[in-house]
């Protein structure tokens, strides 16, 4: 999830550290939420992400650090889409 997300974003992931906190199963529903904590003049970040199974429980905490996406990026992500890459589109 958190590969998927960053990669939909343009984020070029540097280093992702992971706490599995409880066991997920077949037919469970996971949620992301992925935040953006901290980023430095030169585009780097820091991020946090925390998964939850349906029941509301905390699966999995991570911590991402990398580096956002510049104009250019940005440009490739836009021609991307415009193609129809159905696993590039950028959050509305």
């Amino acid at each position: 999830m958190v590969t998927e997300i960053g990669g939909q974003i343009g984020w070029l992931a540097t280093q992702m550290n992971f706490e599995f906190k409880k066991p997920v199963y077949f037919g469970d529903t996971i949620s992301c939420l992925f935040t953006i904590t901290e980023v430095n003049e030169h585009g780097w970040a820091r991020a946090e992400a925390t998964m939850q199974n349906q029941e509301g429980l905390t699966v999995v905490e991570a911590w991402i650090t990398g580096r956002l996406p510049d104009s250019r990026d940005i440009e490739i992500l836009e021609a991307m889409v415009a193609e129809g890459d159905p696993t590039n589109q950028r959050p509305e």
